[in-house]
C-alpha cells in the first residue's frame, strides 16, 4: 500500500483532477521523456518569450543523475523578485518510488516555511501526485505567503515535476482568514498542472 505524505486536509475547496479545457501547450523533451504541458498560466496563443521570462538550465549532479529546469515568470518580473513563477523540471538516472520524492518536495518547502501545509488533489490517477501546498508565512518573509501546484510523475526512471507558484499576503488556515486567492482561482492553478503528460522520446531521435 502506498503511504501517505499528506497530514489531516485543509478545508479549502479545490477542483479534482480533470481533463483540463484546451489551453496553449507546450511539448519539449526533457531528458529522458517528452513532457507536455500547460503553458504559463499568464499566457495566451503566441510567442512565449513576448509573455515571460525564462530560465533553463542542464546539470549533472554529484550522484551522477541529470537535471534540468525551465522556468518562467511573469513578463517584467525578475527571478529574485517575482509574483508568479510557473516550471517544469526533470531528474534522471533515479531508481527510488515516486511518494518518495514527493515526500522529499514536501519537507524541501516547509524548510523555507514551517507552517506549509499539502492538499491531496481528490480523483488523481494513479502514477499522479497532483497535490497543494499553502505557505501562510515564509520563515524569513514576515507577511508573505505563497500557494503552490505540484504535478508529478516518473517515467523510466525520470522524474518531472510541473508547478506552479503564487505569493499571496500571509493568511492562517485554521480558521481561514486572509486567502487572497478565490476558489475560483485554486482551481485554476490546478488545472494549470493537471494537463502534465509523459511520453516516450521518438525512435529517431
Amino acid at each position: 500500500m502506498m503511504k501517505s505524505v499528506f497530514g489531516t486536509l485543509v478545508l479549502i475547496l479545490i477542483a479534482s483532477f480533470g481533463t483540463a479545457q484546451e489551453i496553449p501547450r507546450i511539448t519539449m523533451k526533457t531528458l529522458n521523456v517528452v513532457s507536455s504541458f500547460a503553458a504559463p498560466p499568464w499566457t495566451t496563443t503566441g510567442d512565449l518569450l513576448t509573455q515571460a521570462e525564462v530560465f533553463q538550465d542542464e546539470v549533472e549532479t554529484a550522484n551522477g543523475t541529470r537535471k534540468m529546469i525551465f522556468e518562467t515568470i511573469r513578463k517584467g518580473e525578475s527571478f529574485d523578485n517575482w509574483g508568479m513563477l510557473y516550471a517544469i523540471s526533470a531528474e534522471s538516472g533515479l531508481d527510488g518510488d515516486l511518494i518518495d520524492y514527493v515526500g522529499g518536495q514536501i519537507q524541501g518547502f516547509a524548510a523555507a516555511c514551517e507552517t506549509a501545509q499539502p492538499q491531496a488533489v481528490p480523483g488523481t490517477p494513479v502514477g499522479v501526485m497532483l497535490f497543494v501546498i499553502y505557505c501562510t508565512q515564509y520563515n524569513d518573509r514576515p507577511g508573505v505567503g505563497e500557494v503552490a501546484f505540484f504535478n508529478m510523475q516518473m517515467k523510466d526512471g525520470t522524474l518531472v515535476k510541473n508547478y506552479l507558484h503564487i505569493r499571496v499576503p500571509s493568511f492562517t488556515l485554521d480558521p481561514l482568514t486572509g486567502m487572497e486567492l478565490s476558489a475560483q482561482q485554486l482551481q485554476g492553478g490546478v488545472q494549470a498542472v493537471s494537463a502534465l503528460q509523459l511520453f516516450d522520446v521518438p525512435a529517431s531521435e
